[in-house]
């Protein structure tokens, strides 16, 4: 009897599903043909026939949508759920339409609603745990990316995002587990070999590093990312050369890692004594409005300028240095301005900088042998510079960093001491 009613209603409702299928033939040919105004027009007018018709909502939420109109979307879809609380789709659509106004926190609860009624729709567990990767929330982010991989994982993006976030989080040993399972998978998916790069890299395995960014580029050339990080790796290798040309293809872009590149560019092409480069270079990074690694680019130029000879220039980059400067790299900032006083044999101001050096710290080597050298030259009375000498000569007793110096100083001090000494008796 059961059975025979079963097939009663069933009998009642297709002609009913159909006529309904039937009504939508022309909305489903406008929105195919994106005629998506005659789409809406037609919906609302069902909807006048028809206020409580979930589908028809639904319909037209999608139809606002594609036209751009999100929160006219939303307001249609959120009437649709009235009859269709369980409908995973129509909580997705609602996700991407607040995804699409930048409402990150909205969508994630809409994705979450989604996923609680169809927890196998794993596209949507990706959306989920992209939002929570721009959110920062790399801990959730994970979380969600794993159950993707656990039941699909072929899915390179899930590989990537969890990658990604171990990076962010400088767990880098855990993000070259990952990504060394995507490469294993697709050894040709660029965003998991650039992932596992960039780890590598942050781990110092530079030349594990190189491999697999050249690797990179050779199916992305044009990526920013893996150009600047491959370029760091050379300089870290002692390859300055191949840094600078990586470096120098990311320079000239608009990327974000244009301000990068050029910062790098200034520090190399300094330690290759092309000091007009550097200049140049650091001009050009200051020309660009940016308030990122300002103290580190006017330091270099500074220093630049000074061995170009151009010393009232190089003070005023140095004055900049030291107000944006953190604690160590004022301290270094104060030798290297009080070295070009010494340059123009500014011996007195050369002096207050060396030693603003060495109360920030006391065995700073350099400082210590450069104060020595600014007594000797400047004060006929040697003693000053006889007891800096003993300062560092004492300092650099249990290090072998300094040993030209260590000569020098030595070989100078046995003259002072004999000129002292003879003076006693004159």
């Amino acid at each position: 009897m059961m059975k025979r009613y079963t097939f009663i209603i069933i009998c009642m409702i297709t002609p009913l599903l159909y006529a309904q299928e039937k009504n939508l033939d022309k909305f489903y040919k406008f929105f195919m043909y994106n005629e998506y105004d005659s789409a809406r027009v037609f919906l609302q007018r069902k909807l006048q026939e028809s206020p409580d018709n979930p589908q028809f909502r639904y319909y037209l939420g999608k139809t606002y949508f594609a036209l751009k109109q999100p929160a006219k979307s939303i307001q249609e879809l959120v009437k649709a759920l009235s009859d269709k609380p369980s409908d995973a789709k129509i909580h997705d659509l609602i996700g991407r339409a607040y995804e699409e106004q930048g409402m990150t926190s909205e969508a994630i609860e809409a994705y979450t609603s989604a996923i609680r009624w169809n927890p196998l729709n794993h596209p949507i567990q990706l959306k989920l745990g992209s939002l929570y990767y721009k959110q920062q929330n790399y801990d959730a982010s994970i979380a969600v990316l794993k159950n993707v991989i656990s039941k699909d994982s072929t899915l390179m993006q899930a590989y990537y995002l969890m990658g990604r976030s171990y990076i962010k989080k400088t767990e880098f040993d855990s993000a070259i587990s990952v990504s060394t399972q995507a490469v294993a998978l697709d050894s040709v998916h660029f965003p998991n070999l650039l992932n596992l790069g960039v780890a590598y890299f942050n781990l110092d395995m530079f030349d594990e590093a190189v491999k697999i960014l050249e690797h990179a580029i050779q199916l992305s050339p044009r990526s920013n990312e893996a150009r600047y990080f491959l370029g760091q790796t050379y300089y870290h290798l002692d390859e300055k050369f191949n840094a600078i040309n990586q470096l120098e293809t990311r320079a000239s872009t608009s990327s974000a890692y244009r301000l990068r590149a050029l910062k790098t560019l200034v520090m190399i092409t300094y330690y290759l004594e092309d000091t007009q480069k550097c200049i140049s270079t650091a001009e050009e990074y200051l020309s660009i409005k940016t308030n990122e690694y300002l103290s580190f680019v006017h330091y270099y130029l500074a220093r630049a300028l000074s061995d170009e000879g151009r010393h009232g220039e190089a003070d005023e980059e140095f004055k900049k240095t030291v107000k944006l400067s953190n604690l160590p790299f004022i301290n270094s900032t104060y030798f290297f301005r009080g070295l070009n006083y010494y340059y123009q044999k500014n011996y007195p101001r050369a002096i207050v900088l060396y030693k603003k050096a060495l109360t920030l710290d006391p065995k700073f080597g350099y400082a210590l042998y450069n104060l020595a050298i600014a007594y000797d030259d400047y004060y006929k009375d040697k003693q000053p510079a006889i007891r800096y000498y003993e300062k560092f000569l004492q300092l650099s007793q249990n290090t072998e960093q300094y040993p030209d110096m260590v000569k020098a100083a030595k070989q100078r001090l046995t003259k002072l001491k004999e000129q002292a000494f003879l003076s006693e008796y004159k």
